[in-house]
C-alpha cells in the first residue's frame, strides 16, 4: 500500500519530468550499481518477511541489521569495488 501511494504521489507531482527524473538524470556508469542495490534491497526485504515466520523477532532484527555489511561484501566480490574510509 505504501508503494502504491508513493507511485501515485510521484505521478501527480513529477509527471512533467518523470522520464528525466527516473531515467535520464542517472549517470550511465552507475546504472549497474543502482540495479544491484535495488535487487539486493528487494531480496533483503523478502528474506526479512519470510524469516519472521520461522525465527524470533529479535533474531530477525539482528540478521537484518547485517544487511549493509553483507551489501558491502557482495559489492566487493561482484562489483569489484574497494571500500575506503
Amino acid at each position: 500500500m505504501k508503494a502504491l501511494v508513493s507511485i501515485i504521489i510521484l505521478l501527480v507531482v513529477c509527471n512533467v519530468n518523470l522520464k528525466n527524473i527516473m531515467y535520464d538524470s542517472i549517470d550511465p556508469d552507475s546504472k549497474w550499481a543502482l540495479a544491484y542495490k535495488s535487487v539486493q534491497a528487494t531480496v533483503s526485504i523478502m528474506i526479512q518477511y519470510n524469516a519472521m515466520k520461522y525465527f524470533a523477532v529479535s533474531t530477525t532484527g539482528v540478521v537484518c541489521s547485517l544487511v549493509p555489511f553483507i551489501a558491502c561484501i557482495l559489492a566487493c566480490l561482484l562489483l569489484k569495488e574497494r571500500l575506503t574510509l
